[in-house]
């Protein structure tokens, strides 16, 4: 019988659709029949319900049970609910449900199925459904009316469920299959696989030979599509190889039952099983309904014990896997085999820099890692070194020496090419090979992995370049270009004149990014640098040689000091440094010029105002459209390209006083309902808004409420520490400040089991390494301090802000005689007394007090009870004073404000 019942489906099946295939489609049809099955006249309309539980049967669709309250409609209308591969319409019908599985429902509009529509029900938690309309009985609870109701535009269907508890004469089956999607769930959950798009991956894919591919490999199926739970897992799986597509038009069934035997190749791939050469499945009765690309992964799997047949003579290979089935079996791999190591970025991509991270799922494992290099664009680069903080590649294909990595406390590796000078003059390129696996004691070392990136330079004067706006009425052109390091510059031209911000990598070459925008360039334009870093001046002394105009900061920005250009032989390596030419001078003269905060560069059509943030660099400029929106950031608001940088340094201030700042920046920021819409810094590969902003204050927040109980690992070193905010691969919105400090990994025994455990913690100790506490200007433990007053009508007269305050410099002087580290005008949270300005006869002020520490136990304004980031109104007539008790509560800090007239 069931030979005959295959053959009727192979019969069905489409054209160029295999058996295999054709029975994961069944699954779906025949799990919304089987309600159909017992609910007389719901289903087909011209099929008898034996057919329907027959269908259901043989592809192993759960069991339903229900009773028809009402009379089924004699002729279905054209539009309403039906149940998927049903005729009959549901809407405005109601039917007694027992504890059922998942049902499939479609909505249907003059006989068409509409898969756009929202669909709805008023008690989720007795009859939960799906935004694809599938129902289930969530509670055994009998007695209540839940309405499911499907609404598209002015369209709306309902099909009442009276949920009951009296079953009819047959046992109902409990124990369902898990959909396809399902199941991915719990396999990527338990992995913990990203999803791709999820991180700022900006790679190209290569072929196992480290070519560049011409076409991108498939990453999606046709039918997993939406915001379905399920989505992310598979694509997920898809990305990093345990599931596999030849198109975008291949299907993967994600509704479809999952069954036994594609499970068992699904979880064989996703742990890197080796097979076994003994067989040991051949014995079970059924065992010739084993698809033949099954064979292997069951006969590991059920031959090492990790998965068990339905029965001890049967395997049932195409029934549908249970959820319990599958946590057994992903759990017994578990406690017996280290889980292999994955890493991010996927393999078989193409970078200019990269730096993976390995993880794998198994606690306190330790990964071992060696890699080699071939495919070298260049002979004499064989034997360099590609590294950061010691760890990377020696460009030959012998294989390394093992590494030891310890999730969350290891340096990552670095495979890039970073340092121009070692490498020749044009295009340069090497592939990398890494060997993976992972250790732990008491559990068998895990498969080994391979991961393959091509790591790809451009010439030094390539420069990559896109255009990010058009020109409009009151809006400028933007364009951004790379170099070979992956900073970032823009060209911004208005309708009179342009501003080249930042200048990258010195190119090193005769040919300039000053070159190349001059060929973009339709108005005369200025240079604005946004930070005096190697990677973001390079065509500064092009451009000021060149009589150029350039704007500094003022007090710190290079101006006299001595500029060069180099202009590097062709065949310039470290083995051959020569250099053809040099030009020096000086940053003086009328083409110099000054920038402080709140000044303005007017290009016509729009403007741009000066913004100081001092931390990563002391002279960096951030520059303003307040009208469209638009800033430019440098480097200070850091970068979440995760295989070019995880992290950044603002650590030329104390980082309380960072966050001082950048509250007071906000507020300008925002001032007259301004609102940043695009951030574009230093490193980005796309822009970000103004969430982006919140985000990095409330990455100093942590700090400065939480010291050392706020930092993690820093990707960059040996137990080297950051504060970070957002998930990395959970959001683009996300940040890290490396900080002063250090993580310590200690060994431990259990006092009652006398088991060897690990711990990763802060070192708190002192002596040679510094405390966390030394990033931060206040003591977070009792911080009481202010860190910004707003004021809606009225204008606080600002200090000197000594931003180096808790460093030895913090007093220098310039030769004119004033200090060297100030910005002007603003709040000083070590500052304890400030003239308000209001106008002639105002009788009162309104200000939001900002604490410092989101942990302070009290605020006061004139005695009477405030809160931080919350209005309050004074009377002008005395003055205001504010008084904070710190997180300790007893540290108090008062500041006072007096009012005085314009």
């Amino acid at each position: 019988m069931k030979e005959e019942k295959n053959m009727a489906m192979e019969e069905t099946a489409k054209p160029g659709m295999t058996r295999r295939q054709f029975m994961k489609g069944m699954a779906l049809g025949a799990a919304s029949l089987s309600l159909a099955a017992i609910l007389p006249g719901c289903g087909s309309s011209n099929s008898g319900t034996t057919a329907a539980a027959s269908a259901a049967d043989t592809t192993a669709a759960a069991a339903t049970t229900a009773a028809a309250e009402t009379t089924a409609a004699a002729a279905a209308p054209t539009g309403g609910i039906y149940i998927d591969g049903g005729d009959v319409n549901m809407d405005g019908q109601s039917y007694t449900l027992e504890f059922v599985q998942p049902v499939k429902l479609v909505a249907k509009i003059d006989g068409k199925e509409i898969t756009d529509g929202t669909w709805r029900s008023t008690n989720k938690h007795l009859v939960s459904v799906t935004p694809d309309g599938t129902i289930q009985m969530r509670d055994g609870v009998g007695g209540y009316d839940v309405d499911v109701t499907w609404t598209f535009e002015d369209t709306e269907y309902k099909v009442t469920f009276h949920t009951g508890q009296t079953a009819g004469p047959e046992a109902i089956q409990i124990d369902s299959p898990m959909t396809r999607g399902a199941f991915m769930i719990r396999l990527a959950k338990y992995f913990g696989w990203p999803h791709y798009n999820a991180v700022m991956d900006d790679g190209t894919d290569i072929d196992d030979d480290g070519n560049i591919m011409t076409t991108e490999r498939v990453r999606n199926y046709y039918d997993v599509t939406g915001d379905s739970d399920y989505v992310k897992p598979i694509e997920s799986a898809l990305d990093m190889g345990v599931l596999k597509a030849e198109s975008p038009d291949d299907c993967f069934w994600p509704m479809s039952a999952m069954t036994r035997e594609d499970a068992a190749v699904i979880i064989y791939n996703a742990f890197h099983m080796t097979p076994l050469e003994q067989d040991y499945i051949s014995g079970f009765e059924d065992a010739g309904n084993i698809n033949a690309d099954c064979k292997d992964a069951l006969n590991t799997l059920v031959g090492r014990n990790f998965m068990r047949g339905r029965t001890n003579s049967t395997l049932n290979p195409t029934d549908g896997i249970t959820d319990t089935e599958a946590r057994i079996i992903i759990e017994s791999i578990d406690s017996r085999v280290v889980c292999p190591v994955w890493a991010m970025p996927v393999s078989h991509r193409k970078f200019v820099r990269c730096r993976p991270e390995w993880f794998t799922s198994t606690k306190d494992a330790v990964v071992h890692w060696r890699c080699r290099a071939f495919n070298l664009s260049h002979e004499q680069m064989k034997g360099m070194s590609v590294q950061d903080r010691g760890v990377g590649v020696i460009l030959d294909p012998e294989w390394g020496d093992w590494y030891d990595y310890i999730p969350g406390y290891s340096t990552d590796p670095m495979f890039g090419l970073n340092n121009n000078k070692d490498f020749p003059y044009d295009n340069v390129y090497f592939c990398v090979e890494v060997e993976c696996y992972a250790t732990k004691d008491g559990l068998e070392d895990s498969p080994s992995t391979t991961f393959l990136w091509r790591i790809d330079r451009p010439a030094w004067h390539d420069f990559a370049e896109d255009k990010l706006h058009d020109g409009g009425d009151n809006f400028p052109m933007v364009y951004r270009f790379f170099d070979n390091f992956q900073a970032a510059a823009y060209y911004i031209e208005g309708s009179e004149s342009g501003i080249l911000y930042d200048g990258l990598m010195p190119t090193s070459t005769n040919r300039t990014l000053y070159d190349r925008v001059k060929e973009i360039a339709t108005k005369p334009f200025v240079f604005v640098l946004g930070h005096n870093h190697p990677d973001h001046k390079g065509a500064l002394a092009p451009f000021f040689n060149a009589g150029g105009d350039v704007y500094l900061a003022d007090r710190v920005g290079p101006m006299d000091t001595e500029w060069s250009i180099e202009v590097y032989n062709k065949e310039y390596t470290s083995a051959n440094p020569v250099i053809d030419e040099t030009i020096t001078g000086t940053y003086t003269g009328e083409n110099v010029h000054i920038m402080k905060e709140g000044d303005v560069i007017d290009l016509g059509n729009c403007k741009f105002e000066c913004f100081r943030l001092p931390g990563h660099c002391d002279d960096l400029m951030i520059i303003y459209d307040r009208e469209n929106g638009l800033m430019f950031a440098s480097d200070i608001y850091a970068v979440n390209r995760y295989w070019v940088a995880d992290q950044f340094s603002a650590r030329g201030m104390k980082q309380d006083l960072v966050l001082s700042l950048q509250q007071q920046l906000m507020d300008l920021y925002t001032k007259d309902g301004a609102t940043v819409k695009e951030l574009y810094t230093g490193h980005n590969r796309v822009g970000v808004g103004g969430d982006y902003l919140m985000m990095w204050e409330q990455c100093l927040q942590k700090l400065v409420n939480y010291g050392p109980d706020a930092v993690s690992d820093d990707r960059r070193g040996d137990g080297a520490i950051v504060v970070k905010d957002g998930n990395t691969y959970e959001t683009m919105n996300w940040t890290a400040f490396s900080q002063s400090g250090a993580m310590v990994r200690n060994e431990y025994t259990g006092t009652a089991d006398g088991k060897t455990f690990y711990r990763i913690e802060v070192d708190n100790r002192g002596g040679e390494t510094p405390l966390v506490e030394s990033n931060l200007y206040f003591d977070y433990k009792t911080n009481a301090a202010l860190s910004n007053i707003s004021f809606k009508d009225a204008v606080l007269v600002g200090h000197e802000f000594k931003y180096k305050t808790g460093f030895d410099e913090a007093e220098e002087l310039l030769p004119d005689g004033r200090l060297k580290y100030v910005l002007e005008n603003k709040f000083v949270p070590f500052e304890y007394e400030y003239d308000v300005t209001i106008t002639s006869g105002q009788k009162t002020v309104t200000f939001t007090p900002v604490a410092m520490s989101d942990r302070i136990t009290a605020m006061t304004v004139n005695g009477n009870p405030a809160s931080s980031r919350c209005p309050i109104t004074v009377d002008t007539g005395s003055a205001a004073v504010i008084e904070v008790t710190g997180p300790d509560g007893a540290t108090k800090l008062s500041y006072t404000l007096n009012f005085v007239t314009a």
